[in-house]
């Protein structure tokens, strides 16, 4: 879907976590983030936004879910914007 530049959004919702697989850091988590049992991450993370940027998105986008004036000029840019765009959301984790 990327490399043919299609017009679609992806909206991506992280909270940096998997919050149900115990014992695993997520794919973004920053490397140095320390488990409740000690254990460090030591594995660089995955920038959705540098990775979507690579693959030739059009219109990037990054902001924190409970930031409704920064995503609200977001959202009304991407309207504007043609092809495929990708929009994360970091969310604290409750």
């Amino acid at each position: 879907m990327m490399r043919r530049n299609v017009n679609i959004t992806y909206i991506i919702e992280n909270n940096g976590v998997y919050g149900l697989t115990k014992g695993q850091f997520s794919a973004t988590a920053d490397v140095g983030s320390v488990m409740k049992g000690g254990k460090v991450n030591d594995i660089p993370a995955i920038d959705l936004a540098e990775l979507a940027i690579t693959l030739g998105a059009t219109y990037v986008a990054r902001s924190f879910s409970g930031d409704r004036k920064q995503l609200t000029p977001y959202g009304a840019r991407r309207a504007r914007a043609s092809g495929q765009c990708d929009f994360q959301m970091s969310s604290a984790h409750v």
